[in-house]
């Protein structure tokens, strides 16, 4: 009645704009702690169903994503793009659990917030920053091909004055 992707015949799939799949589901015992989202979109679940299945056929050759932002909003979307492009390495290092991968590479702090009525504090748990960055960084370099602003020598308007400059303008009461 129709095909399914593993009749189609693909052994490899190239993905422009990659960070529309970085929302995936992850599990974790860490549900309280702030910039940890456990849900994820149907599009990404797609695609990792994709991947794992490509990953199967051709290990480490079945999936290239492009895109200009790879971590923009949490430190998941590390772990995300290593489970698409990498899940051989978090095997092998034991860490192919969000939870283990979050304890090797991220440290979770305690601060008070204002709670939502902005009427007190309250206790937060926040994934806050990279550790162990020396291992981490090999690894994400073992998949990911970076290029810098300088590397890629695109044209940029030049700022007048030569650096950045704040200009107040006036507000009309009216």
């Amino acid at each position: 009645d129709g095909l399914v992707f593993d009749e189609l015949g693909i052994d490899h799939v190239f993905i422009d704009e990659f960070q529309f799949f970085k929302n995936m589901t992850i599990s974790s015992k860490m549900e309280r702690v702030a910039g940890i989202q456990t849900g994820g979109s149907q599009r990404a679940f797609d695609l990792y169903m994709k991947a794992q299945y490509l990953d199967q056929q051709h290990q480490g050759h079945g999936i290239t994503g492009a895109t200009g932002t790879p971590v923009s909003n949490s430190m998941v979307e590390l772990y995300t793009l290593q489970r698409y492009l990498d899940p051989q390495a978090l095997r092998e290092r034991g860490i192919a659990h969000f939870d283990a991968w979050a304890a090797t590479f991220g440290e979770v702090i305690e601060t008070m917030e204002i709670s939502p009525d902005g009427r007190t504090l309250r206790p937060r748990q926040r994934f806050a920053k990279f550790i162990n960055l020396p291992e981490l960084l090999p690894m994400f370099r073992s998949f990911a091909d970076v290029k810098t602003t300088e590397q890629l020598t695109l044209p940029c308007p030049v700022i007048q004055g030569g650096k950045p400059q704040v200009i107040a303008c006036p507000m009309d009461a009216a």
